[in-house]
Parts: C-alpha cells; sequence; structure tokens
C-alpha cells in the first residue's frame, strides 16, 4: 500500500489591517483547507498561533510593527516554529494596558484572518457625527476669517 502525503501549504503572505472596530492579522496560506491552524496560547501580553503542514518563505519571517495605530496589537512576528519543522508560528503581541478582548480566528478559503478587537468600541461615534466635529473645531480655529461679499449681478451694473 502506498501512502500520499500531500505537500506542506506556502505562505504567500502575512499582512496587518487596521480598521475603527478592530485590528487584523492576515494569513494567506493559499490552500483549500489542508493547513491546521490552532492558537496555541493567548493571554494578555500576546499570542501564538501555530499553521501546520506549512512552510514560510525567508522573505516573509519577519516583525511587522503596529505600534503606530494604537490598537491592541503591538507587533506581529512569523517564523519557521523551532519546535516542529513543518509548521510556521505567528505571534501577536499585545499592546500595553490589558485587558484585552479574546481574540477571534476565522478561515475563509485560504486565507486565516485572526480579528483582535479594539477596546470599547461601542463607544464610537459614527463617522458622520466625527466629521461635524471636525467641522465645526476648523470654523472655531480661525474666528478672524472675514466673510466674502459677492456682488450681485444687479449692483454690477452701472
Amino acid at each position: 500500500t502506498e501512502k500520499l502525503v500531500a505537500a506542506p501549504a506556502r505562505v504567500r503572505d502575512v499582512r496587518f489591517a487596521d480598521d475603527q472596530d478592530a485590528e487584523r492579522v492576515i494569513i494567506d496560506v493559499g490552500d483549500k483547507g489542508g493547513t491546521e491552524a490552532t492558537v496555541i496560547r493567548a493571554d494578555d501580553r500576546g499570542a501564538v498561533l501555530k499553521i501546520a503542514r506549512a512552510s514560510l518563505p525567508k522573505k516573509l519571517a519577519r516583525t511587522l510593527d503596529a505600534s503606530a495605530f494604537a490598537g491592541p496589537i503591538r507587533s506581529v512576528s512569523t517564523y519557521a516554529d523551532p519546535d516542529d519543522a513543518g509548521a510556521v508560528r505567528v505571534e501577536v503581541a499585545l499592546a500595553d494596558g490589558g485587558p484585552h478582548a479574546q481574540p477571534k480566528l476565522v478561515r475563509d478559503a485560504g486565507t486565516l484572518t485572526w480579528e483582535f478587537p479594539r477596546a470599547g468600541t461601542r463607544n464610537v461615534a459614527p463617522p458622520k457625527v466625527a466629521r461635524t466635529v471636525r467641522r465645526r473645531r476648523r470654523r472655531e480655529a480661525r474666528p478672524n476669517r472675514r466673510p466674502v461679499r459677492r456682488r450681485s449681478p444687479i449692483s454690477a451694473r452701472p
């Protein structure tokens, strides 16, 4: 009897996405379900995702700094699993000042999306309200601005 072993999936891309309600780590594994992803650690300092039966190109073994976004994720590191030669780890370091909401892992075809909700997203104002406040502040910042007088077409005639 012959045993067929599928080749490991190749991680194609690992990227960070920032949104109003959550920050996301998006991992393109390029397969239709041959890899197995498991969260092996999640606490107030960070979380580690293990992707079994996967390989990582050298250019994707890196750390992405997400601290400038001021959300729950401080950095995202991807590397070959030191304990398992056929696996990849994605490690997320969380920002100080927890506790943080529990992350959620979603698989869609060949993409894994690891979602980290922002704290207090229920209190975020709708975009229209936020824009109105900004416009009002701009007007208040320039109180000495004189209104422009326009001449009517009738008064401009001799």
